[in-house]
């Protein structure tokens, strides 16, 4: 037993799983020692086979082989596609736990494993019992880090801070991940208002960490305040240092909200200061910011390190082909686009769409729509964000029939345009010069027209001079942010 504890601290399993196997008698020790250390080493799938294979020997699982196996259980289903495999196994282990309540350590790892597993609604039932001290003692700080956390994970943010705030209420302690958890509701919600007030909570109680100063980051950013997010990014390196996932955060910031050139000089750089090997999130970010300003060569010397410096996984990697294939297409490289398109080894609804938009974009809208009739072919339903992009192609291109043809495509597929493709249309149309058809599209749309698509036509007015229309469409825009 003692060799197989040793063994698997040391994070050699295969030798410890051998020494068990020739053990006379498996006791309890010896199984949880191999099933912890497989959780810990994210070795999920050996964790749970062993914990089936010590219950068909009789052996009763204890509270360190449930902490253990709910973490294994959680980590394999944000991993496995096999969902209906991997919820089996949930119910099963969630099953076992349950016979160690009221324990509020094996109650809260519960909660933590429901909320990870996308289970939200036991998740919550379980944190009720843990209140009612006929069941269980009491909530500890964990289980409320633990719900708060659940909650931001699965969309359910609104709800994520109202149960922050009943615990502060309460005078319980957030934790690092408590806070981390809460400012990606804010950040996911672009809620800046409360995102600030959880900033200055964290200001006040704690010294904060690179944890919490990278979910300040990425809140300030998602939320477009990039001053915000870049002065997080810099007190990161004057009271802790920076981790990759810091460095990709601020550069996300630049990128989403459309600063293309500091996105990329925030790269150099990453470069210059020997930040770690860029993983597919650097990747990703920052191609679409080669995109967005047309940074060809520096989009190529990208597309080299993917080929020379990264592994095959992230060469085979369908985003970041697709990024790949996006930003040659977004800087005219049409050509290389369809190669790389070609090569992938499969394709999803954004390849489909980026290589649509790069014929669209380089005015070749025959081969464009032949594409987008492929796609469909192939079972592609397009969404939204598929007729969006394509549209906005069409305008850059100043394609307008074919534009029309693509946005009534979307009758197809949907009761009708959104919002965002309504503003798209009437970009298309204000960009070609057609602004008074253009205008007529706003008064006259089924939804009421909001700010960003009166916005849309404020910048085609003042494309052609056309002043007058221009404060109209301003004022229009102005009176449905501020009424």
């Amino acid at each position: 037993t003692g060799m197989v504890a040793a063994y698997s601290s040391d994070g050699r399993i295969v030798e410890a799983i051998q020494i068990l196997e020739v053990m006379p008698q498996h006791g309890i020790v010896a199984w949880n020692a191999i099933i912890t250390a497989c959780a810990r080493l994210g070795h999920c799938a050996t964790a749970l086979g062993m914990f089936h294979d010590m219950e068909l020997q009789g052996v009763e699982p204890d509270r360190v082989t449930m902490l253990a196996v709910s973490d294994a259980c959680a980590s394999s289903l944000e991993k496995e596609s096999h969902e209906e495999t991997m919820s089996a196994s949930v119910d099963q282990v969630a099953a076992r736990m349950k016979g160690f309540l009221p324990d509020t350590v094996v109650a809260t790892a519960l909660v933590r494993m429901y909320g990870r597993c996308h289970r939200v609604a036991e998740a919550e039932s379980v944190f009720r019992d843990i209140a009612n001290k006929s069941i269980m003692p009491q909530r500890s700080r964990v289980s409320w880090n633990s719900i708060v956390s659940g909650l931001s994970q699965n969309g359910r943010g609104r709800e994520a801070l109202q149960v922050f705030r009943v615990m502060v209420l309460e005078g319980v302690e957030a934790d690092t991940g408590c806070f981390a958890s809460v400012l990606g509701a804010c950040a996911d919600m672009e809620d800046l208002e409360q995102g600030s007030l959880v900033h200055q909570e964290i200001t006040s109680t704690t010294d904060g960490n690179t944890l919490i100063a990278t979910a300040v980051v990425n809140m300030y950013g998602k939320c477009g305040q990039v001053s915000e997010a870049k002065s997080a990014f810099d007190q990161i390196s004057r009271k802790t240092s920076r981790t990759l996932v810091s460095w990709n955060a601020m550069l996300t910031a630049y990128a989403q909200n459309k600063h293309g050139r500091q996105a990329l000089s925030l790269l150099a750089a990453m470069d210059s200061e020997g930040v770690t090997k860029p993983d597919r999130v650097t990747l990703i970010t920052a191609l679409n910011a080669c995109a967005d300003v047309g940074a060809l060569a520096q989009g190529k010397e990208l597309h080299q390190a993917v080929d020379e410096e990264m592994s095959y996984k992230h060469r085979a990697d369908v985003s970041v082909a697709t990024a790949l294939l996006n930003m040659y297409g977004r800087c005219g490289s049409v050509e290389q686009a369809r190669r790389l398109f070609e090569a992938m080894p499969r394709h999803d609804i954004v390849s489909w769409t980026a290589i649509v938009s790069a014929y669209a974009r380089c005015r070749q809208a025959k081969v464009s729509l032949q594409l987008f009739r492929a796609m469909e072919l192939e079972g592609m339903l397009p969404n939204e964000i598929s007729f969006v992009s394509i549209v906005s192609a069409c305008s850059a291109a100043s394609l307008v029939e074919d534009g029309r043809t693509f946005f009534l495509l979307i009758y197809r597929y949907a009761a009708g345009p959104s919002m965002e493709q309504w503003a798209c249309m009437v970009e298309l149309l204000g960009r070609s010069g057609q602004l008074t058809k253009a205008e007529e599209v706003l008064e006259n749309m089924p939804l009421e027209p909001d700010a960003s698509a009166w916005r849309a036509l404020v910048a085609a007015s003042r494309l052609h001079n056309d002043n007058e229309r221009a404060r109209r469409a301003a004022r229009n825009a102005a009176m449905l942010v501020d009424p």
